[in-house]
This record gives structure tokens, sequence and C-alpha cells, in this order.
């Protein structure tokens, strides 16, 4: 009770501190999810067997607590099995109704209250009560998976769709996708309308997960994939669009989801964000040299942060001298690099990687001589030296680049190098 009581003090909390704040919380079994903005507040603490859920709309406001499991009956509408005590409140119109289940010598006895005022067992009472736990159980999203394989029972997959067209929440329309997903196989038809129905939902987090369950449960066509990431483009925040490009990057990338790709990839703001959801896509061995160059320059044009920019370009060290096209892309990227310090490092990681053609190490030569700092110059030749053998061209290119250092010392250091002395 005092942990359910302390995260209920924080999530109130977090409540007070921001009008538009949500955040999921996962603290040692105990799961915390608070969502607010200027008309509406959700908070739904979950700890083992027992918690609370509060939603705030308007003048509406639907409220529960349990201590011990509960389960469902077949059809999903009634409480079958009870642990301890179960009980919800709705307040709507300036009416308050509450019901209590508590478990009494094996069997649920159930109160029924409207204003503090317990009403007598009768058919309209159950009737109510019934009401009552459909509205909670909608605005919470809680035995998302016994309600959904009870509406498949019913009526199939289109059940469940009818059926997520009165969830309260953005956490309960997740839980339903997810369960719905995982335990039915969708017509083409049926997710563009599960899309559409998450396209009204105002979290990123539950949005992502939700697209995610679909991606990795159903059979996903260049046209639903299309309908996906349309839906997509209403996460806002970068943390989750870049966890859904992510798990984007682990399906096959032809021309068109790259296309796709990279259209999610512009609406990221922030460099870390932006080099890990490129990272991913890089990783796909489907991802062809093409497709890869067109991944690097959007990548250029977005990060501005050299650190960023140098991991991306250190991610093509095995790529780097597969094409011409790849070498001068690679080139056009490196050209916005304005740290010394990470253009040294991003030549010295595709020096690393050796077997290069005169070409590629043409043009890295050529590169070095863009670092002004004149340790990073020498170093970012000195990588280099070992694997250019006797070429004349290479070895000129060398020593030129090496004529651009100030210092004596890296200069004489440098050509020391490849075996060359100062006269």
């Amino acid at each position: 009770m005092e942990k359910i009581k302390t995260l209920a003090a924080i999530t109130i909390g977090a409540l007070v501190m921001s009008v538009a704040y949500a955040v999921t919380i996962d603290d040692r079994g105990v799961d915390v999810t608070v969502n607010s903005d200027s008309d509406r507040s959700e908070s739904h603490i979950v700890d083992g067997n027992r918690g609370e859920f509060v939603l705030t709309q308007g003048d509406d406001k639907v409220e529960a607590s349990w201590r011990g499991d509960f389960e469902l009956d077949p059809v999903g509408t009634k409480i079958d099995k009870l642990g301890r005590r179960l009980e919800i409140t709705h307040e709507s119109g300036g009416i308050v109704k509450r019901v209590l289940f508590e478990r009494s010598r094996g069997d649920i006895k159930q109160s029924f209250f409207i204003d503090n005022v317990e009403q007598d067992a009768s058919p309209k009472t159950d009737a109510a009560v019934a009401d009552l736990l459909i509205v909670f159980l909608r605005a919470s999203g809680m035995k998302a998976e016994e309600r959904v394989n009870a509406f498949l029972a019913k009526g199939g997959v289109d059940a469940v769709l009818e059926e997520m067209t009165f969830l309260d929440s953005d956490h309960a329309l997740q839980r339903y996708t997810t369960a719905l997903t995982e335990n039915a196989e969708l017509s083409g038809g049926q997710i563009k309308t599960l899309a559409n129905l998450l396209k009204t939902m105002e979290s990123d987090h539950n949005l992502r997960k939700s697209l995610q369950s679909i991606m990795d449960s159903q059979s996903i066509d260049a046209d639903l994939t299309a309908i996906l990431i349309d839906a997509a483009a209403n996460i806002e925040g970068d943390y989750d669009l870049r966890k859904f490009v992510e798990d984007f990057a682990e399906r096959p990338l032809n021309g068109e989801a790259v296309d796709l790709a990279l259209g999610l990839l512009e609406r990221i703001e922030g460099d870390h964000d932006l080099r890990l959801a490129t990272e991913a896509l890089l990783e796909n061995e489907s991802l062809d040299d093409s497709a890869a160059i067109r991944l690097l320059l959007a990548a250029a044009e977005q990060v501005e942060g050299d650190h960023d920019m140098r991991l991306i370009l250190t991610e093509y060290a095995g790529r780097f001298s597969s094409s011409p096209e790849m070498i001068a892309a690679w080139a056009k990227a490196f050209a916005g690099v304005q740290s010394d310090h990470d253009q040294r490092l991003s030549i010295e990681e595709i020096a690393q990687t050796g077997n290069h053609p005169a070409a590629a190490w043409q043009s890295l030569i050529e590169l070095t001589a863009a670092i002004e700092g004149d340790h990073d110059h020498r170093l970012a030749l000195e990588s280099i030296a070992d694997e250019i053998g006797d070429d004349p061209a290479l070895l000129g290119a060398y020593r030129a680049s090496a004529a651009k250092i100030s210092s004596d010392s890296d200069r004489r250091r440098a050509l020391e190098a490849i075996g060359d002395a100062e006269d």
C-alpha cells in the first residue's frame, strides 16, 4: 500500500508540473503511466496484482482501485473471478456512480451506489453495474486481451475494431491493438481501418508501440507499409520516431521503403536520435549502395554536430570504397565536419579497414588537407602511410598534403611515416 501511495504522489506531482505531460515508468515491476494535457489527465499504476487508475476529461472522471487480480467472464462483460476487491467510480453530469466488488466466502459480492446511496439489488442495478465496469475497461484498457478474444469469438476482427472506437484513452487503444494483432490475422482493409484509428492518438509512446505491434505480428506489403508510415508521421518526439525507425529498419529495405524511411528521418530534429536511426538503417543487409548514399547525404544535410556526423561517417567504413559514387558522397558529407578531431577520427576509421583501391586512397589523402590542426593532420596521414605502398601518385598526394602542415616537427614525422626525410 505504501508503494502505491508513494507512486500516486509522484504521478500527481508530474501532472501538476506540466499541462502537456506524458511518461511511462517501470520501477522494479511497478508500471506507472501518466498522460496529461489541458483538458484531460490519466494515471495508471500497476504493482503486481494491485493498482489504481484515474481518467479525468472535463467534468467526467473515472476512478478504480483493485487489490488482487480479477478475471472477466467469457463474454468479457462481467467479473468472473476476483482476488480481493475492485472498486470503480464514475462521476459524470454531476452524478457519482460507484460499484464495489468484494470476495466473500468464495463468492463475489457487489454493492452499487448512486451519490453514496446504496441501491437495492435488481436487474436494473445489475445492468448499471455492467455499464460501469465497461466504462472502466474502455477507459483503462485493463483486460484488453480477454475482451479482444471475447469479441473475436463473437464477431471476429471487425467486432474488435468497432469496440475500439469506444475506447477512451491512447493507453487503452494501444493495449487493444497489441492484443488484436497478436491474436488474429488482419486483412489489408482491416489494417487500414486500424491505422486510421491510431491516427487519433496524441501519445507518441502509445502510437509507436501500436504501430510496432502491427509490423511485428502482421503481413505487411508495400501499400500497407506506406499506410503505417503515414500514421507514424503523427509521432512528434524524436525518441519515439527514432525507435519506430529502428523497428522499421529490421525489415527488407527496397527503394520505396527507403523513401518512406527518409521521410521519417526528415522529421527527427536531434542529432543523437537522427544518428541512431540512420545507423539502424545502415545495419540492414538488404540496403544497397544507392540507398546508403541517399541516407548519408540526407544525414549530412540534417546533422549539425561534428560528433554525431563523424560517427555516421565511420559507419560507412565497410562501404567507403564500394564505388566512385560512394567515395564522392562520403567526401561530400565529410566536408561538413569542422572539428579537426572528428575529421581525423573519421579518416582513421576508414584507413583501418584497408584493402581500398588507389582511387579511394587518393580521395582520403586529399581529404586530410582539410584538417587545419597540425597534430590531427599528421595523425590522419600516418594512419594512411602504411597502406599506400610505393604508388607514385599516392605518394605525391601524400607529400602535397604533408606540405600544408605548418609545424616542422609534425610535418617531418608525417613524411618519415612513408620513409621520407626532410632536407
